[in-house]
């Protein structure tokens, strides 16, 4: 027989046996639609904890705070200096307040250079001393382009006034949410925070730095969340006398549930499987039993053993193909389904099938089908003729 042949006969064959390979098709196609869900869902959470990984700004900043007194000026210049750090500065924050005609809020003022603010506010920025960055709070709460900061002044020995400064908001900023921080900081420049400081203290602007103030912990920021970690171990390699923390550190636990996910997502398409190949072992053995007496005919007629063994791996083909096409859809279906009801617990669902995951669906099916039925068929090609009509 030729191949065109045996592909008819063997596709008629799987027709006239469609019926009876019922359950061999409604096992398979939960096996291959688990195994679709399964694999969207993991790429789906993967997928969205990176890209909310990589856009959360907060990630960048490592925390380090002095286990004694103070963090010297000399380690964080060190730091400064390693590979993926763009700004290093003290938490040296200096309470205050913000006013305008219509509101006052209390703030937190923190001295930045030039460096600093690019790093925190991406933005390009030259604070002057008569100039602030706002949050994206202080703006909503009415503080926009002309303001007054005021602050303490010492004039004697446990009295003090309250100073103000007309200033100008030269920018408002997303605030990054760290732990050191209330949701209340604005930036100002350095020379302006010496002058703050000096005059609550009731001293000379040269003296400021001889206080101590503010240098018990720090920030380091990074250019890219794939540093982080490295830039982490650096600096805990270079001294034990700092406490380090970084968000990051806790966002680790992401990566657990899309292996949650697969571990039981592969425990359901393992047992599926398995219960496929033994169905459809078991079935074939039934369908070919009771078709002996046509294979004996056909090999009386002048079939070969060749011939019939292609005509049953052509019926097994059609098996896995028409299994893989149905679960195939009816997985489109289900995640199209799921994508919909995701969508209003996580705000933003994208579960797909990618043509990595049909090939793999295409692939499994033959494997499955094919380990189920090589030996049923190989023995069947090679049935005795005299047996079989003295059995019937």
């Amino acid at each position: 027989m030729n191949f065109k042949n045996e592909l008819e006969l063997g596709t008629l064959n799987f027709l006239k046996q469609f019926k009876n390979n019922k359950s061999i098709f409604i096992i398979l196609t939960l096996a291959i639609i688990s195994l679709n869900v399964t694999f969207g869902l993991v790429e789906d959470v993967k997928n969205t904890s990176n890209k909310e990984i990589v856009s959360n700004q907060n990630l960048r900043y490592i925390e380090i705070e002095a286990v004694g007194d103070e963090i010297c000026e000399d380690l964080l210049k060190k730091i400064s200096n390693f590979d993926g750090v763009t700004s290093v500065f003290y938490n040296n924050l200096i309470s205050c307040a913000v006013e305008s005609d219509k509101t006052a809020e209390n703030v937190l003022a923190l001295p930045c250079s030039d460096k600093d603010i690019l790093a925190i506010t991406g933005k390009k920025l030259y604070l002057q001393d008569n100039e602030v960055i706002l949050n994206n709070e202080l703006r909503e709460k009415g503080l926009l382009d002309k303001t007054k900061i005021s602050y303490n002044r010492k004039v004697a020995e446990g009295k003090g006034i309250r100073d103000k400064s007309d200033v100008r908001v030269a920018w408002f900023y997303e605030q990054p949410i760290l732990r050191k921080w209330p949701q209340n900081v604005i930036l100002i420049s350095e020379h302006m925070a010496k002058i703050m400081i000096s005059r609550a203290y009731g001293t000379d602007i040269q003296n400021v730095d001889s206080l101590k103030f503010g240098k018990q912990s720090a920030f380091v920021v990074v250019d890219d969340i794939n540093h982080i970690k490295n830039v982490a171990d650096k600096i805990e390699e270079e001294t034990e006398a700092l406490t380090i923390w970084y968000s990051l550190k806790t966002s680790e636990g992401l990566s657990v549930l899309p292996k949650i996910i697969m571990l039981i997502g592969i425990s359901i398409v393992g047992t599926l499987f398995i219960i496929s190949m033994a169905i459809i072992s078991s079935s074939m053995r039934v369908s070919i039993k009771n078709r002996l007496k046509e294979f004996a005919i056909m090999k009386a007629i002048g079939f070969k053993e060749k011939d019939i063994k292609n005509l049953l791996l052509v019926e097994v083909l059609m098996i896995a193909v028409f299994s893989s096409a149905v679960s195939l859809f009816l997985s489109k279906v289900i995640i199209t389904l799921l994508n919909i009801a995701l969508v209003g617990i996580l705000s933003s669902s994208n579960v797909t099938i990618s043509w990595i995951q049909v090939l793999v669906s295409i692939v499994s099916t033959l494997l499955v089908v094919g380990l189920s039925t090589i030996q049923i068929i190989r023995k069947t090609s090679k049935l005795d003729i005299v047996e079989v009509l003295r059995y019937e």
